[in-house]
């Protein structure tokens, strides 16, 4: 039984209540369904059967009464004075009535399920003359023809005598089906009673059983519980030697070992705990002593990060003047070029001018050619008119002195236009020698102009590079007091490794403290670790020194 898993425990236990529940609910569920036919039968069926038996009676009297009634109309009858309505109303009451009749005598006959109470039935049908709805159909028909004589005879000889007799074989049948619903009514009683004794003593086998499931789970959970509660209090108190023996495959016997194993991980991992915080202690010495040469490194390269700043200084103050003068020779470059780009343009206005110059002695030129020509021509025909005159003799002679005049004048004119030819050739040749020394000056000019642009460009150059150099400077201090500011922090990291290293070393201490009070199956408890004495506080010295100097 210990084997036994307690899930398949408690669902045969559950299964065998809830089969009990099931089986007291089917019995409760069939003692009513039994009780509801039974009632069905005896306060239903009976009961309606009986109404129905009452009802033919009924209707069986009210069609002999108004035979009687419809008899009252008879005119030698003192009472028909008495009937103020027609004897129709008698005859329709006794038809519809007689039809009601018939069917209630169907449904009876159909709801009757029992041999003695159909006989019982058929007998009275028997008796009666079938309900004597024919000797009163005959005895109505008589009274509708008039033959008022025969419908009494009819009543007096055969339908009274008829209903004497149904009336007996009613009550006989009455007291029968009031003898068979009280038997009914005793039958029920006693199967009530009957399923009221198996209801109970369903319960009571279900209550016997629970008591017997709890009491069985009670003690397969309770006991190895309770041993699981014991061990987990031992273990919390520290105590890591007991022996857990396990003595079932079930639930809690797998609790058991799962505590068992449980107790011996702990074991092992308090013994790895106690053998590692002697080697936390030994590596946080490590730890401290590399702090201290971590402190002593940095201080030497804050001292040489700080010459370095001082020198990068130096430079950037160097390389920043020198800008400025390539700046101001930049601007100074810039205006010998503005100046010499103006000189050019005017030595280009010159070279205009000379040129306009050197086309106008060329006009000059042609038009004293034209002059020369027209002397010549003028000496030509002073010739001409000359030999003429001579010709003409003294008539001629007039003539001749005035052409000798024209070629006087015409020489001179020709002499005179020489000269001034000559000098303006003389003039040509000096201008176009001007020109060209102009020209040279020009092509000169634009040389200085095109030096000087090459110097200013030179010099936005060197300035631009000087620009760029002073601001790859700034860069670099910046970039060397950034450093600085992390030699500063890496003091101040010195000092929080120290303070860790020393928590470290706290922290071990404490562990080892901790764990020792948990009690090993065996081997010797090693102490707590103790932490060595000043080798924090002297890193925390150096690193607050080093920070300070930084």
């Amino acid at each position: 039984m210990n084997n036994l898993r307690i899930k398949h425990v408690i669902t045969a236990v559950v299964s065998v209540l809830i089969l009990l529940t099931i089986t007291v609910g089917a019995i409760g569920f069939y003692s009513t369904q039994r009780a509801v036919d039974l009632l069905e039968n005896l306060a239903l069926r009976s009961a309606n059967q009986q109404t129905a038996v009452a009802s033919i009676e009924l209707r069986m009297e009210m069609n002999r009464s108004h035979i009687l009634q419809a008899l009252q109309h008879n005119p030698e009858n003192r009472f028909a004075a008495l009937h103020n309505h027609p004897l129709s109303v008698h005859s329709q009451f006794v038809s519809n009535n007689s039809e009601e009749l018939r069917k209630e005598i169907a449904n009876l006959r159909a709801s009757i399920v029992r041999a003695e109470t159909r006989q019982e039935i058929e007998r009275w049908a028997d008796v009666s003359n079938n309900f004597g709805m024919a000797l009163v159909g005959e005895a109505m028909r008589a009274i509708e023809d008039g033959r008022w004589d025969l419908a009494n005879e009819m009543l007096g000889k055969k339908i009274n005598p008829v209903y004497a007799e149904s009336m007996k074989t009613y009550r006989s049948l009455d007291a029968f089906m009031s003898e068979r619903n009280k038997q009914q009514s005793e039958q029920l009683h006693a199967e009530l009673w009957t399923l009221n004794l198996i209801i109970i003593g369903a319960i009571l086998l279900a209550v016997l059983l629970a008591c017997g499931a709890t009491i069985y789970l009670v003690r397969a959970i309770g006991v190895p519980l309770s041993k699981a509660v014991d061990v987990a209090r031992r273990v919390a108190a520290g105590d890591l030697s007991l022996r857990i023996d396990v003595d079932s495959s079930n639930e809690f016997g797998q609790l058991l070992t799962a505590l068992r194993d449980m107790t011996a991980s702990l074991a092992s991992i308090v013994g790895d705990v106690r053998n590692g915080s002697d080697t936390i202690a030994t590596a946080s010495t490590q730890i401290a002593a590399g702090n201290l040469d971590l402190s002593a490194r940095t201080e030497q390269q804050a001292s040489a990060i700080e010459e370095t700043a001082a020198s990068v200084e130096e430079l950037t103050s160097t390389v920043r003047q020198n800008a400025e003068n390539a700046r101001q020779a930049n601007g100074l470059a810039a205006s010998a070029s503005d100046v010499a780009i103006r000189g050019g343009a005017v030595v280009t206005e010159v070279i205009g001018t000379m040129g306009e110059i050197n086309a106008s002695a060329r006009r000059i030129v042609d038009i004293i050619a034209v002059i020369d020509g027209i002397a010549f021509q003028t000496n030509i025909l002073a010739l001409n008119a000359a030999v003429e005159a001579a010709r003409a003799g003294d008539q001629g002679r007039g003539f001749a002195v005035v052409a000798t005049e024209v070629r006087s004048l015409a020489q001179r004119s020709a002499s005179a236009a020489k000269e001034i030819k000559e000098l303006i050739t003389d003039s040509v040749g000096k201008v176009d020698s001007g020109s060209r020394l102009v020209d040279q000056a020009g092509a000169r000019m634009e040389e200085i102009v095109q030096s000087v642009r090459r110097v200013a460009d030179i010099m936005g150059e060197i300035t631009s590079a000087s620009a760029e150099q002073s601001a790859g400077i700034e860069q670099i201090h910046q970039a060397i007091s950034q450093m600085d500011q992390g030699t500063q922090q890496n003091a101040a990291l010195v000092e929080e490794a120290a303070g860790a290293a020393q928590s470290l070393q706290d922290s071990a201490a404490g562990l080892a403290a901790r764990v020792s009070v948990f009690k090993l199956a065996a081997g010797p408890q090693s102490p707590p670790p103790v932490a060595p004495a000043g080798m924090a506080s002297a890193s925390r010295a150096l690193a607050h020194r080093s920070l300070a100097q930084a």
